[in-house]
């Protein structure tokens, strides 16, 4: 049973087994270790205190840790003999050996006695006169001492329950070593910190500034005249909402201009068609009372009411400077107009009113009635004979005002009338603004989608319906006429 606990533990060299009067009962004989042990050590390793019973020996040069226990009669539990454990002292420092000989440490363990049991030591156990072996300090750091000339720093435990010391003897300039070697690696650590930061933050402030510095030139570009620059930045910081924000306000005023441009130029076509007969108008006013005086020289009274109606529907319509005028203004205008339809046209054509007199000073852009009357005469009345009608009437529908010119000419057909308001075919034929003009117009000065409602049945008539905004302060101009003013 001995044997085959030495082979299963390679820590035990060899078991012995002794009886009370200390004879070698089983074990190699010829082993000097247990001539070691006579019967009074053998007596007090066996005492009650389990840590007592371990030694240190040395035996053909090496190490040994001796342990006797009492072996007691199950019978009776008296003595009966001893059993002495040898354990090789290389098996058990070899578990600490290697991690403090790589920095030229030596680690001890010391029983009561003040006997080292273990060492690490490869030139033999280093003299511990030096070490004090009760400390103040049983635990921890206890100072430094000199061994061969060089500064040990000392670190032991102490353990009450086996009254053993284990010692670690660290050389100072291994200390001082792992020092430098750590504040250079906190060094070089510092330093590639830094850098990786700054790089970070040169990215952070790049990624940042790329933005703003983009709706910089598109400023510039603004204050150039590009209107139509965009800014591609869609972040969802403050700077993603600055970059929509100056999209939005970027297009709203390329938009306005555009808006602005437009009606301009609708202004200039429609006082350039107007304008044709306006070459020199004293002469033509002038012209016009003499054919005027003529015709009532010769008692022909109608064709001088109809120069007359003329001469007055040529001077309100091209020489006041006036775009913006009065409803009153713009159905006199519109009465000049008819008044000489009436002479030319006798009794088939018929005019009838219908107007509130409380939105009769609300101002619209000149030119919006006489044009829609052009249309309902020319197109409207041109294949029927007789009995012409034609309503203007002004009324209030919830916040708008309405001005309504309705004939009962011979319609449209369903083709015709949806793209009524996108072609001019009466500035083409007639000379005149044109239906489409007057709605574009409207739509630019007013910012309405749809100013113009056109209803039509083929063979009854023809509606039409302007929409504009009911004004709080009659007289009042709206903003897009001011600009383009």
């Amino acid at each position: 049973m001995a044997n085959s606990i030495v082979i299963s533990n390679p820590d035990i060299d060899s078991i012995n087994l002794y009886d009370i009067q200390g004879r070698l009962v089983l074990g190699e004989r010829v082993n000097t270790l247990n001539r070691l042990l006579d019967l009074a050590t053998l007596q007090d390793m066996a005492s009650p205190s389990a840590y007592r019973s371990i030694r240190a020996v040395s035996f053909r040069q090496r190490p040994y840790i001796l342990s006797v226990r009492e072996i007691r009669s199950i019978a009776n539990f008296e003595p009966i003999g001893y059993v002495q454990v040898n354990i090789r002292e290389d098996v058990i420092s070899q578990t600490y050996r290697e991690r403090v000989t790589g920095y030229g440490g030596t680690f001890f363990v010391i029983n009561g006695d003040g006997e080292a049991l273990s060492s690490c030591d490869q030139a033999g156990l280093l003299p511990l006169a030096d070490i004090d072996p009760a400390p103040a300090v049983p635990n921890g750091f206890r100072g430094t001492v000199n061994l061969g000339g060089k500064p040990v720093l000392i670190v032991s435990h102490h353990s009450a329950e086996s009254d053993w010391d284990y010692i670690l003897l660290v050389p100072q300039s291994y200390i001082t070593k792992k020092f430098r070697t750590l504040v250079s690696s906190s060094l070089l650590v510092l330093v590639a910190f830094s850098v990786v930061t700054i790089g970070a933050c040169l990215i952070v402030v790049r990624r940042m500034v790329a933005p703003i510095r983009e709706v910089s030139l598109s400023l510039k570009k603004v204050q150039e005249g590009d209107y139509t620059v965009q800014t591609s930045y869609r972040g969802k910081d403050e700077i993603g909402e600055l970059s929509l924000a100056f999209n939005a306000m970027a297009a709203e005023t390329d938009r306005l201009i555009n808006e602005v441009l437009q009606l301009e130029l609708l202004n200039r076509q429609q006082e350039i068609k107007a304008m044709q007969a306006q070459i020199n108008p004293h002469f033509l006013y002038n012209t016009f009372e003499s054919i005027s005086a003529l015709a009532l020289q010769l008692g022909a009274q109608p064709v001088s009411n109809m120069v007359v109606a003329l001469a007055k529907l040529m001077r309100e319509s091209i020489t006041t400077p006036d775009r913006m005028v009065t409803i009153t203004k713009e159905i006199t205008l519109a009465d000049y107009y008819l008044e000489i339809q009436r002479y030319r046209f006798g009794d088939r054509l018929r005019v009838y009113y219908d107007l509130n007199e409380d939105l009769l000073d609300q101002t619209i852009p000149k030119l919006t009635i006489e044009p829609i009357v052009e249309n309902a005469i020319i197109h409207g009345f041109a294949n029927k004979p007789d009995n012409w009608i034609i309503e203007i009437k002004v009324y209030a529908k919830g916040e708008d005002v309405v001005l309504e010119v309705s004939d009962n000419g011979e319609g449209m057909r369903p083709e015709v009338l949806a793209g009524v308001l996108e072609q001019d075919d009466s500035h083409a034929k007639t000379g005149s603004v044109g239906l489409t003009l007057v709605n574009k117009r409207l739509q630019l000065i007013f910012g309405l989608a749809r100013p113009i409602c056109v209803q039509s049945t083929l063979g009854q008539g023809t509606t039409v319906q302007v929409f504009l905004p009911r004004q709080e302060h009659p007289g009042d101009v709206p903003a897009k006429e001011d600009l383009d003013a």
